[in-house]
Formats: structure tokens, sequence, C-alpha cells
């Protein structure tokens, strides 16, 4: 799988099993191919610190090595956050000039590579005539801070918001008033994980809440916005 020509880099297992639960669930047209198709997917994820540096190495890595080989697609999906200590425009600047120093400027000309000044709301596509397509999607939006969690949050079922509410309210409380020790960066998490934990199947992982409609990507436009970007990424 090491040259498979569709590359999806991510910063860890969660956010693989939310991108394929939530395509699955947004692309029905896929039915029965999906898992065929997925299945040509190298899916590069990481393992310990600092990820989202290492699947960004490993993307403009690819880029370098490939550049020239037009069958191949890229896809990029980083977290935004506190957590990372880069929000999004921090982000996207650290980005926009890795890619500067990946493609020189008369390449960039030559090519029609449009690098926006500040991340576009649909997420980032280039395609390199002869070359490879690729995109980068900051998560949640490429518009608001956040990670995971934030893409997410608005897939909670409009029918369950009371219990979003009660969880969210309880979450606080518990470290507020009664020691509960998780920081602030990662109070997304606690939110999303204390909702879940209260499920027909307590605590159900992202991907396999999304297979089981305790998350609804239809509910949130993030969500239909991304999957549209990768399509367009991986032509499908």
């Amino acid at each position: 799988m090491a040259n498979a020509p569709r590359q999806l880099f991510v910063e860890g297992h969660n956010d693989l099993h939310v991108i394929v639960h939530t395509v699955r669930k947004l692309r029905t047209d896929l039915n029965d191919n999906a898992e065929e198709w997925f299945g040509g997917f190298q899916i590069v994820t990481q393992k310990g610190a600092s990820n989202d540096t290492k699947a960004q190495q490993e993307f403009f890595l690819a880029l370098r090595q490939r550049r020239m080989e037009h069958e191949y697609r890229y896809g990029l999906v980083l977290d935004a956050d506190d957590v990372t200590g880069k929000r999004v425009d921090q982000r996207w600047q650290g980005l926009v000039k890795e890619l500067r120093m990946e493609f020189q400027a008369e390449d960039i000309e030559k090519w029609g590579l449009s690098i926006p000044v500040d991340p576009p709301p649909g997420g980032w596509i280039a395609k390199v005539p002869n070359g490879p397509s690729f995109g980068i999607w900051l998560m949640p939006d490429n518009q608001h801070n956040g990670g995971l969690e934030a893409f997410l949050r608005p897939m909670v079922p409009p029918l369950a918001k009371d219990l979003w509410n009660f969880a969210v309210g309880a979450t606080d409380t518990a470290r507020e008033e009664h020691g509960a020790q998780f920081a602030n960066c990662h109070r997304d998490k606690a939110h999303l994980h204390a909702f879940l934990a209260w499920g027909k199947e307590p605590g159900r992982p992202y991907g396999r809440a999304i297979e089981a409609n305790d998350l609804i990507p239809s509910a949130a436009p993030s969500a239909s916005a991304f999957v549209k970007w990768f399509g367009e990424v991986f032509e499908r």
C-alpha cells in the first residue's frame, strides 16, 4: 500500500473512523462499493506526541516524492485548536509557508495554483497539471478554531438536545465543583464523551457512534462540506 494512488493523512485512528463513517453516511451512492473504495486508500495515521506535525510531514514527503505523477491523490486533515497549540489562522499560515517552500513561485504561477491568504470555507484543493491532486482540511470547518470534537458536536441529533445540554452542564459542574481534572482545552472532548456515555450502548467510539446514529452527520452543514471536499480531492 506504500504506493497507493489515494492517500489520506490524519492525526489518529479516531479521525480516521470519523471520516470513513461520515463519508459513508452522506455518500449513499457508494453503497456496496464503499468497502472496495476505501480499501484502495493508504491511511496514514500517527501515534504518540506531535501527531499533527508527523501527519503534515508525511503529507509533504508524499507530495515531494510523487509531484509529477498525475494518478496520485493526497488529503491532509488536521485539527486547529488549543490542544495542538495552532489555531486555525496559525495552522493555515504554517501550511502556506510550507506549500510555498515545496512549490517554487514560478511553478505556482505556471501551474495556476491558488494559495489563498486565509483558509477557504470549503477546504483547499489543488491540482498540479500532469501531477497529483491534493487537498487540506482544517477541523472543524476551515473557519473556526477547534478539533475533531468541534466537528462532531453539530451531529448531536435534534431530539437529543436536552440530553446534550444536561451532559454539558454535568461535565462543567464536575470540573468546577467536584475536582474533575480534565484541562479546559479538552472541554469539548469531555462533553462529547459524557453525552455518548449515556447512549443505548454506553461509550461508543466516535466512528461507531456515527454508524449507530448516536451522531448524525446530515445534521451538520460542516460534515456535508467536508464530504464534498473529500469527494473532490479523491475524485469520487
